[in-house]
Order: C-alpha cells, then sequence, then structure tokens
C-alpha cells in the first residue's frame, strides 16, 4: 500500500506582504501530480489546511479543488482539521459536503464510531484503519476527555496524559490483518515502550518528535512519502516544496 502524507499548506498565507496564491497553487499541483505518479493509495492530510481560521473564498476553493483532485482515480483520502484551521467551519461544512464525494474530514476529535476511527478499503482490498486525532487545544482537553472518554477528567492530569488516553481509545479497534496509522496535529514527546519503535513516513522516529505526524507501526507493508508546507522562498522555486 502506497500512502502520502502531507500537511500544512497554511493556503492562505501573506508573507512579507506577498500573496503566496500562486506559490500554494503550484506546490499543491505538485503533491497532486506526486499522487498520479506514485499511484498512492491512501492520502492523509494532517491538519493546517489554511493559515487562517477566516480563509478567503480563493483560499477555499483552491483546497476544495485540490482535495477532489487528490481523491480522483478512486484514491482514499483523509483530512484532519490542525490548529490554523477553524475547525467549526471544517465539521459543519466541509466534513458532509466531502463526504458526499468519498473524502473522510474531521474538524475536531470524536470517538471511534463517530469517525475518530476510518476504516477503508484500499483499490486491491487491503484494509487501512486510520485513528485520526485533529488538533487539540491544552483548553480543551478536558473537555474532549470527558466527552470522548465517557469520564470526568481530573484537572490536575496533564494534557501528554489526555491525549494518549484518547489515542488508546481511538486505536482500540486496530486490527493485524490491515494497515494501522495513528494520524494527529499537535506537538507531543513520545514516551515509548522499551523496544518499541514507530516508523514515521519512510523513516523510523525514536523517543521524541515533534508536531502533525502520520505515523504507521514498524513491519506494516506500507510505503509513506510525507510532503510539508512551500518554503519561504518558494517563489523563487515555483512548484517546489519539503519532502
Amino acid at each position: 500500500m502506497k500512502i502520502l502524507h502531507t500537511s500544512d499548506w497554511h493556503v492562505g498565507k501573506i508573507l512579507k506582504g506577498l500573496d503566496r496564491y500562486d506559490e500554494h497553487m503550484a506546490v499543491l499541483r505538485s503533491i497532486v501530480q506526486t499522487a498520479r505518479d506514485e499511484d498512492v493509495d491512501v492520502v492523509l492530510v494532517a491538519g493546517d489546511l489554511f493559515e487562517t481560521a477566516a480563509p478567503t473564498a480563493k483560499a477555499q476553493g483552491l483546497v476544495m479543488r485540490t482535495l477532489l483532485a487528490l481523491r480522483e482515480d478512486g484514491r482514499q483520502v483523509v483530512v484532519i482539521a490542525g490548529n490554523h484551521d477553524n475547525q467549526a467551519l471544517v465539521d459543519a461544512v466541509y466534513r458532509p459536503v466531502l463526504a458526499e464525494l468519498g473524502l473522510q474530514v474531521l474538524g475536531t476529535p470524536k470517538r471511534p464510531e463517530s469517525g475518530g476511527l476510518v476504516t477503508l478499503s484500499a483499490r486491491d482490498g487491503q484494509m487501512i484503519n486510520v485513528a485520526a486525532l485533529p488538533f487539540l487545544s491544552h483548553r480543551y482537553a478536558v473537555r474532549a476527555a470527558e466527552v470522548l472518554l465517557h469520564e470526568t477528567a481530573e484537572h490536575a492530569l496533564d494534557y501528554g496524559r489526555r491525549v494518549a488516553d484518547i489515542v488508546r481509545l481511538l486505536t482500540a479497534g486496530f486490527s493485524p490483518d490491515a494497515v494501522n496509522v495513528v494520524m494527529m496535529h499537535g506537538t507531543f514527546l513520545l514516551r515509548l515502550p522499551a523496544g518499541h519503535r514507530l516508523r514515521r513516513g519512510g523513516e523510523r522516529a525514536g523517543r521524541a518528535d515533534r508536531h502533525r505526524r502520520a505515523w504507521h507501526p514498524r513491519g506494516c507493508q506500507a510505503s509513506a512519502r510525507r510532503w510539508g508546507p512551500p518554503s519561504p522562498d518558494a517563489a523563487r522555486h515555483a512548484g517546489a516544496g519539503h519532502r
């Protein structure tokens, strides 16, 4: 199974007074072309589609067209919101509309049966489980724990433990005969059990890693390629993105 992981598009960003729309359009077109050239099965978009919580119609149009293009040829697409995105907008508008077109979109954290665990079939019939956790602020971590875990959360419980409990809930439905992926948007310090490692994209991830990652357990039959945001000087390198 081929997985393309991309995040942090920040469409709508203005850099030193320069509108970066043309850069974003070139980079997103390149990502779509990569999905086609590599014959990708699954595309994971791990948050920060937009630069602001109030994206312009122009920015939203570019993101919408890109997501629809990524969905072409039967590719599965899973999208979560990041801290720059308007999570309520993503849930209220993008989620139901794009669901009609076969895309899986989450704006806010959800229980497994409500969309937090996405189970999909690739074109060859292989199954993939995606435990999807959109951005969860420290401020709302307590409330999210109460809603998702159905228990009264102790305010003294630290943020990392809350997120770990939520991830544990979302991954409970993982199965050994499927590709299992955890996708989240945030900054975390991972403390893994002795001898346990995770693979991030095409590389190994060790004890700690930060910001907007998609992980899958070591040994699963999947390859992944990661695209990050356009570089600050992308105007001089149209179409080039961080890989």
